[in-house]
């Protein structure tokens, strides 16, 4: 019997399709994190909603206005006055540029979320995002787990060359956040919230 071409084809797109997606995220290390923050549009960042399911987090289709089955589960066990761990948490996601000039997306927290708008809104240091009369971000990580702690300083004002600013705004409009955040469909959605039902049971 030979082997299916077709359906191997498909399955070698969709993983080269994952480790290019993956290989655009950047953690935040310990220590000093410094980035010079990208605009998306008329915003820094986008909002994205995930449900955490066997320790993977799992984009949540309420994210884009559509129903969720894993959302509707957890609206189910809170009638039975269950504060339940399926409820979507929501992350934020920015286009930066880090020291080194590589452009990619960082995901955080409200903890980080807070400062840079209390900075975006602070007189004295404006808008991050702008080439002439922004700065860069240093994101302070310490700690581990439970204990991680985040602070957000910003650094001297410094504007970016526009061939440099060019060719940043360039690579940042080749990475599609809509399609690295596209959510599984809802039967897959459907199956994977039942294995998970089952296992809790």
């Amino acid at each position: 019997m030979a082997i299916n071409l077709d359906k191997l084809r498909k399955k070698k797109k969709e993983l080269d399709s994952k480790m290019s997606s993956d290989s655009l995220f950047i953690r935040l290390e310990e220590g000093d994190n410094i980035f010079r923050i990208l605009p998306i549009g008329d915003d820094f960042y986008v909002e994205v909603k995930h449900h955490v399911i066997n320790r993977k987090l799992v984009v949540c289709p309420t994210t884009f206005g559509k129903k969720c089955p894993i959302c509707q589960m957890a609206d189910e066990l809170d009638q039975d006055n269950i504060e339940h761990s399926l409820r979507p948490k929501v992350r934020y996601y920015s286009i930066v540029v880090t020291k080194k000039g590589e452009v990619g997306v960082l995901g955080y927290g409200a903890s980080v979320l807070k400062p840079l708008l209390d900075l975006l809104f602070d007189s004295s240091w404006g808008d991050f995002t702008d080439r002439r009369k922004g700065y860069a971000i240093n994101i302070r990580r310490t700690g581990e787990g439970l204990n991680t702690s985040y602070s957000v300083l910003p650094r001297p004002k410094k504007p970016i060359k526009k061939e440099k600013w060019g060719k940043w705004i360039a690579k940042a409009k080749k990475i599609d956040l809509k399609k690295i955040f596209k959510p599984k469909d809802y039967d897959e959605l459907a199956k994977l919230v039942s294995g998970y039902q089952e296992a809790e049971d």
